[in-house]
């Protein structure tokens, strides 16, 4: 007999439990009512029973991403202190001889380039002569009278703009500073320069003459020297342009002993006045003026004043 309940079939048997699910078979001739009068009845719950839980969706676990936020956040906690701690021991913990130079600069930076010339303040041009940026551990507003000032530019720079730069310089501190040498850099690397005098000229009471105007004029094919208010002009050929020191110490022992033969010279200081062609380079200049420096010397002539002129066609 196959059993309503499972399906299970179980011979012929009409009476006995199915061997599969326990359901007594002798039920099964009862009418359908009754067999199924007990699916209405309701069965009271067992003490142990719970009611169904609802599902939850389970949340990742964030807790690594929380350590390595508190990490990051500590890190750049730990270095803001460390360079703050640095950045006031630099201030706090300066050495006494960096807070003394400090006090007589007025700043704790030091411009080596001064030191290194000699000079309170340098004028640095740049290669095309267009500007020339200052130097100096001095308050540039307020320099003291009398302080040394230098101009400094390249070898390759053309005479042209320094001659106009010194100029417009002396025109524009008028005696409250003293523009005193003509530098000029020997290489490309700036690790060693050359140096020269500059005599721009000094005040001079109404009632009496300034100093007599000696010119040294250098060309191609000639060297001058000049003296315009006694009408004194020695000129010398030069050999293929070059600068050539034995017709220098010509022209300056002609120009020397005629000024010696004048007694309306007195105690009038000689100044003397380089000019080249303004196309003339800083370093071709500055060779021919260390040249002629020491003879100049050795007379007590004051040099130099730099100037530059157009060579006619």
């Amino acid at each position: 007999m196959r059993c309503r309940i499972c399906g299970h079939e179980n011979g012929r048997r009409d009476k006995g439990r199915c061997e599969n699910c326990g359901f007594d078979l002798g039920q099964m001739n009862l009418p359908l009512k009754e067999q199924r009068s007990a699916l209405h009845k309701k069965l009271d719950k067992p003490v142990t029973f719970q009611e169904r839980v609802p599902l939850r969706k389970e949340s990742p676990n964030r807790s690594g991403w929380i350590g390595v936020a508190f990490f990051v956040i500590g890190l750049i906690g730990a270095i803001y202190v460390v360079r703050s701690f640095e950045q006031s021991h630099q201030v706090i913990g300066r050495g006494q001889m960096e807070d003394i130079e400090a006090e007589q600069t007025g700043s704790q930076y030091m411009d080596s380039l001064p030191i290194r010339m000699g000079t309170d303040l340098v004028y640095e041009m740049n290669r095309e002569g267009t500007s020339a940026a200052p130097h100096t551990n001095l308050d540039l507003n307020m320099m003291p009278q009398g302080s040394t000032v230098g101009i400094l530019g390249h070898r390759d720079l053309l005479i042209k703009p320094v001659a106009v730069f010194i100029e417009m310089k002396r025109m524009e501190v008028k005696g409250n500073l003293k523009i005193e040498s003509l530098i000029c850099w020997e290489d490309t690397t700036e690790s060693s320069y050359s140096k020269v005098p500059l005599f721009l000229g000094q005040e001079t009471p109404e009632d009496s003459l300034g100093p007599v105007e000696f010119r040294l004029i250098f060309m191609d094919e000639w060297l001058v020297g000049r003296v315009e208010e006694f009408n004194i002009d020695v000129p010398a050929p030069v050999t293929g342009g070059r600068f050539s020191q034995a017709k220098f110490d010509s022209v300056l022992y002609q120009v020397g002993r005629r000024l010696d033969r004048r007694s309306d010279i007195d105690d009038r200081t000689v100044q003397v006045t380089a000019m080249f062609d303004d196309e003339t380079r800083l370093g071709e200049a500055m060779d021919i003026l260390q040249n002629i420096q020491p003879p100049l010397d050795s007379l007590g002539y004051k040099a130099f004043n730099i100037k530059y002129f157009r060579v006619e066609q």
